[in-house]
């Protein structure tokens, strides 16, 4: 065959197509090589993911800024009270928690304290960690001198307003001081403030509650006005009263009387902060195990009654329900004893009766201690007796007390359980170093009352142990993390003193006291103590702002207020999971004393309010946990995933082009 032929021949053996197929349906020839259009689209999806998160990062170094007007007034060179009006700005940077007040002129101590409040509870209010945040505050007046706490609840709104973007209207000025749970505090001068608000061209007034019915200029105490500016002094100034809603009315301006923050934010901005009214559930384990306790704990108060009256019964002497007159006896302490055991009893058996457990146990616990004591007291034991039950007292104590410290704490109601718990036990020894003390110099009365104390306040202890193990959610309560909650409240709780010590004389020495006790705890590594301590020393302080200047019959609103706020703190951190069994408690007892004892249910509503936060134990140790990464180097690592996804993206595309080029060149 000649080579044409074979040259024919071979090209012929293979049809093809025009279309480079092969006609056989057996043969295989490459496809025209292109790159998929899936890379294309999750290249673009990961470019604009990496670019938003960059710019969300980039955005928190860009300064955050708005301003607003301040009501305030000044004493005039003839007495007179004169409305005034003051800027207030606010810039918000990345930082690391820090304030700074810049004022012209100068202001006093407690509106730069005051200003740190309201910072607190916008950031609150705002569910905001401000911690990465430093907060710059520009306070300008034309007059001398600004000075006074009245301007907390604008300053909290400004910082609301710039946390959240709000825009404030420029018609709605606001007047009132800032106190725990967002309540809106009184303040005095609010006809000047009115006067200045209609030249500043105000349209709305937002003013506490309480404010517009009648008003009379009495500069009682020291800086009645709370807001003072130029050399306002404490002199009294007589001014005839008048309904200041009519007042206002007559200038032009619409008055409104607050009770809280979020009522003012929806004023001034329109937005709704407020809080849906919840109901307090509580959980199911607590309300049994409350019962369990507080039943034991009267059981025991019935127990010693009869104890006592079995000593008692032959000695009329001795009788518990007095003499044959019918009047108390007064001669001894067996006596003293058995009145007010008698009187708490009564209390505790009628609130458990009415299922109000916690309230019950406690009436109970203070029986159980007099009924101790007037038994020990019947009983006369001599010294050395006494030196041998204060030697079993002991022993108990320390082998509770090391049990206490090996129980593990995995949860928040766990932490909350060795706070309690570790605080009755750090009490009973407190009691017993007393006894101790007392029969040193053979007080044996005393002697008798502490270690009854000590037994009493063990026994709680051991009956509160019950809640650890029940739980529900675990977190992470690492040592650094306590710490650093301790700290926090340490300092807020200094400010509060430096704070309440500019309006009040006295030393406020037991609240020193109770500080100081939580500094040593610090100081032991006993973190869990010092955070409950320093707790409540903060919301000691926190009652005396809110009281501070407040009118007898105001107290029962203020308790209302704070009973809500209380309620609501309990209820929302129910809603999560976490049961604040602390709070709740402090909340059912302030409950409990609020129709005959005003103020100590106030106390006990503050600090059900300061100790159903659980973001004191939770967020801030889940908060540790994270890497913080500053915005450029965020914005650095963003760029650069952006870039590998886009190369990888490239290079895949090129190669499985290159590869697709090959395969067409070969055939």
């Amino acid at each position: 065959m000649s080579g044409v032929a074979l040259r024919s021949a071979k090209k012929s053996s293979v049809p093809v197509s025009r279309r480079g197929k092969s006609s056989s349906a057996g043969s295989v020839s490459p496809k025209k090589s292109r790159c998929s259009p899936f890379w294309f689209f999750l290249f673009a999806a990961l470019s604009v993911f990496f670019l938003v998160l960059a710019l969300k990062y980039l955005s928190s170094t860009i300064p955050a800024q708005k301003s607003m007007k301040l009501l305030a007034v000044s004493e005039a060179p003839n007495g007179s009270l004169v409305g005034s009006v003051a800027d207030l700005s606010l810039v918000v940077r990345s930082g690391s928690g820090r304030v700074f007040i810049d004022t012209f002129p100068v202001t006093k101590l407690d509106t730069q304290i005051s200003t740190r409040f309201a910072k607190e509870f916008a950031c609150s209010i705002a569910k905001t960690d401000c911690s990465s945040r430093d907060f710059f505050y520009t306070l300008r007046s034309s007059s001398p001198l600004v000075g006074g706490p009245s301007a907390g609840a604008a300053a909290s709104l400004l910082t609301l307003a710039v946390l959240d973007s709000l825009d404030l209207r420029d018609d709605v000025l606001l007047t009132g001081t800032i106190n725990s749970g967002g309540i809106i505090g009184p303040v005095g001068g609010i006809k000047e403030k009115i006067d200045a608000a209609s030249e500043a061209g105000a349209s709305v007034v937002l003013v506490p509650q309480g404010s517009s019915l009648l008003y009379s200029s009495n500069f009682s105490g020291r800086n009645d006005s709370l807001f003072s500016v130029g050399n306002a002094t404490n002199s009294s100034v007589a001014v005839s009263a008048l309904n200041i809603s009519d007042y206002a009315l007559r200038k032009g301006i619409r008055l409104v009387e607050i009770s809280n923050l979020e009522e003012a934010v929806w004023f001034a901005t329109g937005s709704n902060y407020s809080f849906p009214v919840q109901n307090i559930e509580p959980s199911p384990y607590y309300l049994d195990l409350m019962r369990s306790i507080s039943s034991e704990m009267c059981n025991r108060t019935s127990r010693l009654l009869l104890d006592v009256r079995t000593l008692d019964r032959n000695n009329s002497s001795h009788s518990i329900s007095g003499n044959s007159s019918g009047e108390p006896l007064k001669a001894s302490p067996y006596q003293f004893y058995i009145r007010q055991a008698l009187n708490l009893s009564s209390q505790g058996f009628s609130l458990l009766n009415d299922k109000r457990f916690y309230a019950a146990a406690s009436r109970c616990f203070g029986a159980n201690i007099y009924l101790r004591a007037a038994y020990y007291s019947w009983l006369n034991f001599s010294v050395p007796e006494l030196e041998e039950k204060l030697y079993e007292i002991k022993g108990a104590h320390a082998k509770f007390s090391s049990a206490l410290r090996n129980v593990a704490r995995k949860s928040v109601t766990d932490l909350q359980t060795f706070i309690i718990v570790d605080e009755r036990v750090r009490e009973a020894s407190k009691y017993i170093s007393l006894a101790e003390d007392s029969l040193a110099v053979n007080d044996s009365q005393s002697a008798v009352y502490y270690s009854a104390y000590a037994i009493e306040r063990l026994y709680s202890a051991k009956l509160w142990s019950r809640f650890f193990g029940l739980g529900t959610r675990s977190v992470s309560l690492d040592e650094s993390s306590l710490r650093d909650s301790c700290l926090k409240k340490l300092s807020e709780a200094e400010e509060r003193i430096q704070y309440v010590r500019s309006f009040i004389p006295f030393s406020l020495s037991e609240t020193r006291s109770d500080l100081e006790s939580a500094y040593e705890a610090y100081a032991d590594g006993n973190y869990e103590l010092c955070l409950f301590r320093a707790s409540k020393s903060k919301a000691e302080l926190d009652v005396l702002v809110s009281v501070l200047n407040i009118k007898e019959s105001q107290i029962s609103s203020l308790l209302d207020a704070k009973l809500r706020v209380a309620e609501r703190v309990i209820a929302q951190e129910t809603a999560k999971g976490n049961f604040p069994i602390l709070g709740y408690s402090y909340f059912q007892y302030a409950s409990a004393l609020a129709p005959s004892d005003r103020y100590s249910a106030l106390l006990y509503a503050e600090y059900a309010i300061e100790l159903s936060n659980l973001e004191l134990y939770f967020d801030v140790a889940r908060r540790e946990g994270l890497v913080k990464l500053s915005p450029p180097l965020a914005l650095f690592l963003c760029s650069l995933l952006a870039g590998f996804f886009a190369g990888f993206s490239g290079v895949s595309c090129s190669a499985r082009l290159s590869a697709g080029r090959r395969s067409k060149g070969k055939k």
